[in-house]
């Protein structure tokens, strides 16, 4: 009797109404409210300042499109440091270093190439150093040329210094670079 009378009184003075009413309202509001959202995709720009910023005026950007041309230069510049400029003692941790940065995707063959080379350099107890002078950036292609002078030295003794040119591909995904490609070519005056 109490459940019958208590669900006449809610009717008589209107809470069922009021709260059915309250729960559409709020449900068109979070309708209109997602809808707006969606519709409105503002730019999402990243800025990360470089430690030496005081120097060199340079600010390293995300934006909607992927990386900015400095920071894909900078990264590449220090992607290749790793592969390049190495010593039978300093192989394996820049080695480690570099995979760290490398596309999952083909993180195996790269894994396969370095470790080839740190036997090499190991064996033969050499040096590689690469000097770069000029870099292109293709931002749209997430590629990076390097041109410069690769060295390599037997203890103090260079034994050849010849011109090298490295190509840099990447992945971009979730605010995070990926290096997809490291290759030697042959070096061209163009």
């Amino acid at each position: 009797m109490s459940v019958f009378y208590s669900s006449l009184v809610a009717a008589r003075i209107g809470v069922k109404r009021l709260v059915l009413f309250t729960l559409v309202v709020s449900l068109l509001l979070n309708l209109a409210l997602g809808v707006t959202i969606v519709g409105m995709r503002p730019e999402v720009r990243t800025i990360i300042l470089p430690p030496t910023l005081a120097q060199e005026r340079e600010v390293w950007s995300f934006d909607d499109e992927g990386p900015s041309d400095a920071y894909l230069s900078r990264f590449a510049l220090s992607t290749l440091k790793w592969a390049t400029d190495i010593t039978p003692q300093t192989v394996v941790s820049a080695h480690e270093t570099l995979l760290k940065f490398v596309d999952p995707a083909v993180l195996k063959t790269f894994d396969e190439a370095l470790t080839l080379q740190a036997r090499q350099i190991k064996h033969e107890a050499a040096s590689s150093y690469f000097a770069p002078s000029q870099v292109t950036v293709n931002r749209k292609a997430l590629r990076v040329d390097i041109k410069g002078d690769q060295t390599m030295m037997i203890g103090n003794a260079v034994t050849s210094r010849t011109p090298a040119h490295y190509v840099l591909t990447f992945r971009y995904d979730a605010g995070r670079l990926f290096l997809t490609r490291l290759n030697r070519e042959d070096h061209r005056d163009e």
